[in-house]
This record gives C-alpha cells, sequence and structure tokens, in this order.
C-alpha cells in the first residue's frame, strides 16, 4: 500500500512519467459520453484538487490584470473571489427572476445583460452550471447565447460543472464545451464527484480542456500553485464513478423528498418566504425579504421553535 506523493503527468512535481490510478481517465471519458454524448479524450483531461482552484487557474490566464471577467449574478461566493484573486475585475450580468403560477421564484439567462455587461476588456465568462445558488439547469438555447456571445468577443469560457449530476426535475444537464466544436476550443470544464458522491474532502477534479493550447496555458498557471490529486482522491472518484450509481439514484429520491418537504413546510408556516425552483442540485434559494422581522412576530415563531 502506496501512501506517498503523487503527481498527475504534467504537474513539476512529477517531472519524470507522473502518476495517476491508470483507469481513471478513460472512465470519465466513457462518463461524458454516456451521460451526456460528449465525446473527449483522456489527453484533454488536467487533474486538480478542487475546482476553486480550477477556476482560479482560469482566471489567472484570462487576459492581464486589470481585465474583466464576466458571472451571473446571484452566484457561489467562491467564484465572485476568483477574478479578484488574480488581479482581474469581476462584472455581472444579472440572471432574471419572477414567480411562476405555482409560487416559486424562477430565474433564466438574460442575454440582453450579458450583452450589457461585456466590453473591450472582457475575456472570460465564468458559468457555473448547474447555478449554485438558484439551482437552475441552463438550457441548450440559454447555453448557446452564453457561447455565441463569448465567440463574437473572442472570451474563454470556464464552467463549473461540480452539480451536473445532481438534477431534480426532468431537465437535462447540457456541458456549455458540448454544444459545437467551436465552443469546445474556448472553454474549461471542471467536473468532480466531490459534491455528487460526498467526497470533497478526498481532493479530486478535473479540468476539461479540449485546445491543446489553452490546456498548456493552464497547466503551466497551476506549477507551484495547485497540487496534483493524491492516491486518496484518485482511489474515491474511481471507485465513486465505477459503482456509485445506484447509491445516486437513492440519493436524488432522497433530495427530492426533501425538495418537497422544504416547499410545505414553507408554505404551512413561512408563507412569507419564496422558494426557488430547484432544477438541480441540493440547495434551497430561499427569498426572505418579505419576511414579517418584528420582535413580536419573531419571538411567536421561536415560541413554535420555527427558529
Amino acid at each position: 500500500i502506496f501512501f506517498g506523493y503523487t503527481a498527475a503527468s504534467g504537474h513539476a512535481s512529477a517531472p519524470g512519467s507522473g502518476w495517476e490510478y491508470p483507469e481513471i481517465g478513460q472512465v470519465i471519458v466513457n462518463r461524458m459520453r454516456r451521460l451526456y454524448g460528449w465525446h473527449i479524450s483522456t489527453s484533454d483531461l488536467v487533474y486538480l484538487p478542487g475546482v476553486v482552484s480550477g477556476f482560479n487557474i482560469a482566471c489567472k490566464i484570462a487576459g492581464t490584470p486589470g481585465d474583466e471577467i464576466i458571472m451571473h449574478a446571484p452566484c457561489y461566493g467562491p467564484i465572485q473571489k476568483g477574478p479578484p484573486n488574480q488581479g482581474r475585475v469581476a462584472t455581472y450580468a444579472a440572471l432574471t427572476h419572477h414567480t411562476d403560477a405555482q409560487g416559486f421564484q424562477t430565474f433564466e439567462h438574460d442575454a440582453n445583460a450579458l450583452s450589457a455587461t461585456i466590453t473591450d476588456r472582457s475575456r472570460m465568462f465564468l458559468l457555473c452550471n448547474p447555478h449554485n445558488p438558484t439551482g437552475r439547469m441552463f438550457s441548450h438555447a440559454e447555453l448557446l447565447d452564453i457561447a455565441t456571445q463569448c465567440e463574437a468577443h473572442d472570451m474563454l469560457i470556464c464552467s463549473d460543472e461540480i452539480h451536473a449530476e445532481l438534477v431534480l426535475s426532468d431537465a437535462k444537464h447540457i456541458p456549455i464545451a458540448s454544444i459545437s466544436p467551436a465552443i469546445a476550443q474556448r472553454t474549461i470544464t471542471l467536473y468532480s464527484p466531490s459534491k455528487t458522491f460526498n467526497i470533497p474532502g478526498l481532493g479530486f477534479c478535473v479540468a476539461i480542456i479540449q485546445n491543446p493550447a489553452l490546456r498548456a496555458q493552464f497547466v503551466t498557471a497551476m506549477q507551484g500553485l495547485v497540487p496534483s490529486p493524491q492516491v486518496f482522491g484518485y482511489a474515491g472518484a474511481l471507485a465513486a464513478f465505477q459503482h456509485g450509481d445506484a447509491w445516486l439514484r437513492d440519493l436524488l429520491a432522497y433530495l427530492r423528498g426533501n425538495r418537497r418537504y422544504c416547499e410545505q413546510y414553507i408554505r404551512a408556516y413561512m408563507p412569507q418566504l419564496t422558494l426557488n425552483s430547484a432544477e438541480g442540485t441540493y440547495l434551497a434559494w430561499i427569498d426572505c425579504r418579505a419576511l414579517d422581522r418584528s420582535e413580536e412576530h419573531t419571538s411567536e415563531l421561536q415560541s413554535r421553535q420555527y427558529l
């Protein structure tokens, strides 16, 4: 049993042939083809310990300090911190939202908002799909608009798809790089078993980069900053991908049950709150702005043990 340092090929810590589980690359390639009809190769894969380091490296290679990186608003906190961490400027294209007939908040990509946000210093769109925190799974039309506008302005795309397999609705996850070969050439896709299989502590992520020049630039930017996953990360990912699908089906049923319980509880006891219509992820995004926050009402809720 070997519990020492390991390093994937291409890392500075692996000046020779490098080391990784030899099966993992082909397992990921097969999984992308089976789940999404997306055809990639093992040479497209760059191994990382997590998606946060991945999108920070993407920000590091997008333009030069002072250039702009666009993301949706609202957005996952660490994504928002990625651009300033690397000396870039974070700009935002707000999602549109409204309340549907069932009383849920729904969110959509706004093509006009993105167009208005792009400037001559915009270098990358930092996407989160499925979206954290709203739970939105973007449609083909929405992703195509993002891709088309990025292509028109020669912008990179970095897509955090860590929640890709946590699908709670009839919607289908679409990797944005799978839309067309041209879009794939400007896209860095970050994918991991950590959210799906609840193994973030093992530290494993893969960046799927089909453009060889972009991939080489990404790997160079990692050197000395981002370590390779270690043996536990490789072993955990391999076990999850090869043997975890039955468990995942049970998990999704459980999460859908949790979602129903949350909906029913809020409607029964906190009707002033508005819940999101979560198509994916395990997150509940709740609008509390209409909540009665008076001392009397808060005391009543506390006495009923609702708070």
